[in-house]
């Protein structure tokens, strides 16, 4: 009882809230859904994730009857954990449909899929061999399983930032690297599609590490729809990778959240199962699990639609070959294969100030700068913006008059930075120059380059340095010391410096420019006297 009292103007305290709004002296808000209803009146088109872009796809009554299908593992029905019944018929649908051993369907998204890949894989403490470009969701597996990763760094496409594939070759060569210290990895990672739609041969890597027994993890969460394209083979899943995750919402019309874990390698399901009950929710969105069987059946039943989006895209990619200062990525021989559902344009030259600014130069376009333009000036949101260029992502549900329309746009706007070009040369001593990066060659005829990316020494493993006590030290002084934490632009979250890595003068200066530039940082914090990074101390 004494402690009861002693606790009780806590309790008042802390209930304080609720009985005022009980008494109507307070009115709940619904925020989330005030806003977003403004937002979708504001008639802002999507050129991102999710692949449904908001329209009734399915033509039935799914979209408006969603509290009337959200179901639980009652009697009578399902459990996706333990399915039995319709459950179980649809994933053994998945399964022949795909031709695999196991089809998973993931309410928690690709993280949750790439998780219960890299844990059904790799042991605590093992190596594992994976593209410096992954996820961070990859990264942070491989933290919390403390693996010791070794990095396949790709070339750059011409005249851009932007990461190739990765290729047989360059992952021979990194096994032969390791195998001569006894390094070999439990594990091999890769990203294709990438965020910008490279592919890589995945056929001809899973054939460099047949030899050594070694599993391939693909995360293709960028190419659910590659199965329903005309050249099938071009998704890993068909290419043998032993384990896949795509997520469905992104390029297909699911719900976001919603994932597929492919499995192509029989002695590998116990494994997944023990730890999709750990990633996955125990309460499994029947929602999701729908509009994922809804988006499979939908797309394997409508290969016309499939059909008639590739004929757009071709048409839409065909006329953007006339703009001249806001270049479409075309990829030919600079990759194994592209997915040109991907529009990823790089801008050049100089854009007019802003009006009523103190400015007098013109300004070098950047990738941000012409993203704002879209939204701000034509309602049109891209996928990511990053230092010269930005990402649009389509579906089949994006029909031929919104492809018109955003050409239309961006023409408008090239010739806008056409005209600014043109005066900026008639006065060379007001022209700001433009990063020579931001220049697209003619993509038919260039060549690879070698990479730009910069790989900082590794001290100690991602999982030591995330465990250890960290502290935030200004950027701008912080050579020589170790990151205790991820940085990466958010999308597509590529790190630049990981855990236990050496933060030094170029790690500083990617991450000021990337800043500058107006990219989402994610892993350095804002300061009024500057940008701080957390870091820690080696152990001795």
């Amino acid at each position: 009882m004494v402690l009861f009292a002693e606790n009780r103007d806590f309790l008042q305290i802390r209930f304080s809230g609720l009985s005022s709004y009980r008494t109507g002296e307070i009115s709940l808000k619904e925020y989330i859904n005030q806003y977003l209803d403004r937002y979708r009146k504001g008639d802002y088109y999507p050129w991102h994730m999710p692949g449904h872009k908001r329209q009734d796809v399915f033509k039935d009554d799914f979209w408006e009857n969603m509290f009337l299908r959200d179901f639980t593992e009652a009697e009578g029905l399902d459990d996706l954990h333990e399915p039995e019944l319709f459950m179980k018929d649809s994933l053994e649908q998945m399964q022949r449909f795909y031709g695999t051993e196991k089809t998973y369907m993931m309410v928690n998204g690709a993280t949750g899929g790439i998780l219960t890949a890299l844990y059904a894989c790799a042991p605590e403490g093992a190596s594992v061999l994976m593209g410096r470009n992954c996820h961070k969701s990859v990264c942070h597996a491989v933290s919390l399983l403390n693996l010791k990763p070794e990095y396949v760094v790709p070339e750059l496409l011409p005249g851009t930032d932007i990461f190739a594939d990765i290729t047989p070759e360059q992952m021979e060569q990194a096994l032969n690297e390791l195998k001569k210290t006894d390094r070999l990895p439990a594990v091999v990672v890769i990203t294709s599609p990438t965020y910008e739609g490279v592919i890589s041969d995945i056929c001809g890597i899973k054939n460099v590490l047949e030899p050594y027994n070694i599993p391939l993890i693909v995360d293709e969460a960028h190419g659910a729809h590659l199965p329903f394209m005309p050249k099938r083979n071009l998704s890993a899943v068909a290419a043998g990778a032993d384990l896949v995750i795509q997520s469905t919402h992104k390029t297909l019309p699911s719900l976001t959240q919603t994932a597929l874990l492919h499995v192509n390698r029989k002695e590998l399901v116990p494994k997944v199962e023990r730890y999709l009950h750990i990633f996955q929710t125990s309460s499994p969105s029947y929602l999701f699990t729908q509009s994922m069987e809804k988006a499979v059946v939908y797309a394997g039943n409508h290969p016309e639609v499939f059909d008639a989006y590739r004929k757009r895209l071709k048409h839409f990619r065909k006329k953007c070959k006339e703009l001249r200062h806001i270049r479409l990525l075309q990829p030919k021989q600079t990759c194994y294969a592209y997915d040109k559902g991907k529009l990823v344009f790089t801008v050049s030259g100089v854009h007019p100030a802003e009006p009523g600014t103190d400015s007098r130069n013109d300004i070098p376009a950047t990738g941000p700068w012409l993203a704002h333009v879209l939204a701000a000036e034509y309602q049109q949101v891209v996928e990511m913006a990053g230092t010269h260029h930005v990402i649009l992502m389509t579906s089949f549900a994006d029909k031929k008059k919104a492809f018109e329309h955003l050409y239309e746009i961006l023409k408008h706007i090239d010739s806008e930075l056409t005209e600014a070009a043109d005066k900026a040369g008639r006065n060379a001593d007001q022209m700001n120059h433009a990063d020579s990066m931001s220049v697209l060659p003619d993509m038919e005829n260039a060549v690879l380059c070698s990479t730009g990316f910069h790989l900082p020494e590794q001290v100690m493993t991602p999982g030591a340095a995330w465990r250890l006590d960290s502290s935030g030290e200004k950027l701008a002084e912080a050579e020589g010391s170790i990151a205790a934490d991820y940085v990466y632009a958010y999308p597509p979250g590529i790190a630049v410096i990981t855990p236990g890595e050496k933060i030094d003068g170029q790690v500083i200066r990617d991450i000021t420019q990337m800043v500058e530039t107006g990219l989402n940082m994610i892993g350095v914090e804002y300061q009024t006297d500057g940008i701080y990074i957390p870091v820690t101390e080696p152990v001795r």
